[in-house]
């Protein structure tokens, strides 16, 4: 009995793992958990629930090619701490797994500190990634400014993770579970 309720709280489920591909994700405290080049990459969203996101190639492309990016937005968006929490977790996942770096910017002046950066501030090299509210999900390129719009704030959390999937090989567009 006392293996049965040990094997119940740390053993191995299949809902506890799932697989995409080649990739394995595993349940664990701190979300869905990946190993990739020895190094754990965590997840809050299943690739499945991302499918309703759609980025075009060329944007992903944009977005995968660059080593430095702006990440701007709305100091007064109403959803900043969701904007917040994908400006973290975009930035961790560029600087420990693609040796890149974002800077996470304001579309309006906040403090000398963090940098005032729209759309005009967008090059080939340095392109802008422009988050804000919007009536529905959407994901623009005009010139180097990529703009996406979520309609709830979660869904900024979401567009990271659906681009860290691409980034690891994981195609958030056609998948099946198995």
């Amino acid at each position: 009995m006392v293996s049965s309720i040990i094997g119940l709280m740390w053993g191995d489920s299949a809902s506890d793992v799932k697989k995409y591909g080649k990739h394995k994700l595993k349940l664990t405290q701190n979300g869905w958990k990946i190993n990739i080049n020895d190094k754990d990459i965590f997840f809050q969203f299943l690739p499945d629930s991302l499918t309703d996101i759609t980025i075009d190639k060329n944007v992903l492309d944009k977005i995968l090619a660059t080593k430095m990016m702006y990440v701007t937005s709305s100091i007064n968006d109403t959803f900043a701490e969701g904007i917040a929490i994908s400006e973290y977790t975009l930035s961790e996942f560029y600087g420990k797994n693609r040796n890149g770096y974002l800077q996470v910017a304001f579309t309006d002046y906040s403090t000398p500190a963090i940098p005032t950066i729209n759309c005009d501030n967008a090059t080939t090299n340095v392109p802008v990634l422009y988050l804000s509210q919007g009536d529905e999900i959407s994901v623009d390129m005009i010139g180097n400014c990529i703009i996406f719009q979520g309609t709830y704030g979660a869904d900024f959390l979401r567009f990271s993770e659906k681009i860290m999937y691409e980034s690891i090989g994981i195609d958030t567009t056609q998948v099946t579970d198995g």
